[in-house]
């Protein structure tokens, strides 16, 4: 017996420190069926700062674009410390690799949200939109906020906070024909740290806003809100936690994925009160602090070897020492 204890004793010390979740870091995978029986699997990384103040917020563009596993190896030409959570942000050009939504890096505008995009309107012209959009970024003083926002060309596309996303409607093909002014609804410019873009909102005060926010941010007919895909969303807890979340999908991992609706449900059964959707389908990868892929990326197919697809902007959590 006091053989077997010391083996035991043994095995344990000799684990790799890395196996175990830094302090501060809780890691949450789910496996249920919806309501109508359909599975599904997510991986969430609860990030609580304020028992581990090491832990660092980043929001990273890679010029060229690169994987979550990638950038995890090469971390020390980006960032400081090792990385913890590792996960694709915003949306972007698959053909040019160039980022769509915004990216801040240190007070910094890394890359602009797409100022227009193009439409069919009611009565069946092709317009340009103007969109405001969902954004998560921290606050210099180490808070967390999840705003609608508009990167005005006259301010050097800094950011410009709006209290709704407003003059859209895309359920019913209604747009405005001129882009949110500055001072617009009381808009104030965004004095934001690090952040990234995406949309639509999905919680807000605690409650749901998939459907609102996606017409008013001209992502319903776009991204498929109403059918279940992969995703990838990050949000903020009433107590301050960040919560980063990966839902498999398309068949991956034997998921069918989630809507946008259901993908706020999942937030919000975490605690969180402010969460913004990231950029999903065969982008949904996250990678933890032992550089284990979590997830089962949907690029892949069926094949037994999961495939990253390459992306331009990632969140990362480092643990600075």
């Amino acid at each position: 017996m006091k053989r077997l204890l010391t083996t035991a004793i043994l095995v344990l010390m000799l684990l790799p420190v890395a196996a175990r979740a830094p302090r501060g870091v809780k890691f949450i995978e789910r496996r249920a069926n919806h309501a109508d029986g359909k599975p599904y699997v997510w991986f969430a990384f609860v990030i609580d700062q304020d028992a581990n103040k090491s832990l660092k917020f980043n929001a990273v563009e890679v010029e060229g674009g690169t994987t979550p596993s990638k950038l995890y190896a090469a971390w020390s030409e980006y960032g400081q410390g090792r990385p913890v959570v590792v996960a694709n942000a915003g949306f972007f050009n698959m053909r040019t690799l160039e980022s769509v939504s915004l990216l801040m890096d240190e007070g910094r505008v890394e890359a602009a949200d797409v100022r227009s995009v193009s439409r069919t309107n009611a009565n069946g012209q092709k317009v340009d939109v103007f969109p405001i959009h969902a954004a998560f970024g921290q606050m210099p003083d180490g808070s967390y906020e999840a705003q609608w926002i508009f990167c005005q060309p006259e301010k050097e596309y800094h950011p410009y906070v709006y209290p709704f996303a407003v003059g859209n409607d895309d359920s019913l093909r209604l747009y405005s024909p001129a882009p949110p002014a500055v001072g617009q609804l009381g808009s104030y410019p965004w004095q934001v740290v690090d952040a990234v873009a995406a949309g639509p909102m999905l919680v807000k005060n605690g409650r749901d806003v998939s459907l609102e926010s996606s017409l008013g941010e001209s992502y319903y007919r776009t991204i498929g809100g109403k059918a279940r895909h992969n995703r990838t969303a990050i949000g903020l807890t009433d107590d301050g936690k960040l919560v980063i979340m990966v839902v498999d999908g398309r068949g991956m991992n034997g998921s069918v994925g989630c809507t946008l609706s259901e993908l706020a449900e999942f937030l919000m059964e975490l605690g969180v009160v402010e969460g913004v959707n990231l950029d999903g389908g065969g982008s949904s990868a996250i990678v933890n602090w032992d550089g284990e892929l979590v997830n089962h990326p949907s690029d892949g197919g069926k094949r037994p070897e999961r495939i990253e697809r390459v992306v331009p902007t990632f969140v990362v959590i480092s643990e600075e020492k």
